[in-house]
């Protein structure tokens, strides 16, 4: 390191070691055929008889839903495992969505043997789910800033109950000019095996990062990422090429950056935890679109582009130390 972590005004983490990763393909959905989804909805119909009386129409029109949806791409001569396990089966008629949100915050609050609950609340989204042994899953979603929803149903134990970078995430309201030039997924997303310069914006004493970010009807939202010194983390590192192979591989989930190496201020850092910003939305001339095409029309020479990322035929001392964490 070039510089005492402490001079840079990062947070700091706990000694605790930092490991992620699950097993291949924990982070995706099973592949089932014909044979398997029939199987399955076979035994869901018998078990659902014994579900909590609350609970049973929900999971009984998802059942019924998934064997005519099942039926139709059987008639079509469709791709069963692509059609039916990788788009899941949604009913429209559920009823009163609320009314399953309510129930679902019951269950939490007074548990039912058999029954497991995850819920999950931001600004932007609701999302809670119902699994129940040899019935399957039911998943309520719901979207604020487009005002719509739904519930869907699969016969297995949805991915939704493993432990989420998501799970009791952060949601702060802070002003835009806060964290509005923080944004660098385009930079990470060019990095490659290599390492991303980027800007950071400090909230609460701590320094953060933004990946991502929406807008809609009045109001701006970002993903962002508290950096910390790579010297004081204690688990897998990555660079954008690694990260995103293991979100192909489902032994990370999708979106989940912790342990994403950037620089800043020609430090070597890493993602630490999450937070959801948000505030009311910007002029259009202070937009991330409008960030985006200046970055775009910016002449940038060679030194520039270089500083930007540190690709992985640098042969200074700093990229040899970094690949020995990638190792």
């Amino acid at each position: 390191m070039n510089a005492p972590a402490a001079q840079l005004g990062f947070d700091f983490s706990s000694d605790v070691s930092h490991s992620f990763a699950l097993t291949f393909g924990a982070w995706h959905d099973p592949e089932m055929n014909a044979q398997d989804w029939t199987s399955s909805l076979h035994v869901a119909a018998r078990g659902v008889a014994n579900v909590d009386s609350r609970l049973l129409p929900f999971f009984q029109l998802g059942i019924d839903t998934a064997k005519d949806e099942l039926a139709e791409v059987i008639a079509r001569h469709g791709n069963v495992s692509v059609r039916m396990g990788k788009t899941k089966v949604v009913a429209e008629d559920f009823g009163n969505q609320d009314a399953f949100f309510e129930l679902c915050e019951q269950l939490t609050n007074s548990p039912v043997p058999g029954i497991e609950v995850k819920s999950r609340d931001t600004r932007q989204s609701k999302m809670s789910a119902v699994f129940v042994e040899g019935v399957g899953t039911l998943i309520a979603r719901y979207w604020s800033i487009s005002e719509n929803g739904h519930i869907a149903y699969v016969p297995w134990k949805d991915r939704i109950f493993l432990s989420s970078y998501l799970d009791d995430m952060p949601v702060i309201n802070a002003p835009y000019a806060t964290w509005k030039d923080a944004y660098c997924a385009d930079k990470i997303a060019m990095s490659g095996k290599g390492v991303a310069s980027v800007p950071t914006f400090k909230l609460g004493g701590r320094e953060y990062v933004r990946t991502c970010g929406t807008g809609f009807r009045g109001m701006e939202y970002g993903r962002a990422w508290r950096v910390v010194p790579i010297a004081d983390w204690t688990g897998e590192t990555y660079s954008y090429q690694t990260i995103t192979k293991t979100w192909d591989d489902g032994i990370r989930e999708r979106g989940d950056d912790r342990g994403l190496v950037v620089k800043v201020r020609g430090q070597l850092c890493v993602l630490e935890s999450a937070i959801e910003v948000y505030d009311e939305r910007p002029s259009a001339t202070d937009s991330i679109a409008r960030l985006l095409a200046d970055r775009a029309n910016e002449v940038e020479d060679d030194e520039y582009c270089d500083d930007e990322v540190d690709d992985d035929t640098d042969d200074s001392d700093e990229e040899d130390t970094l690949e020995a964490h990638y190792a």
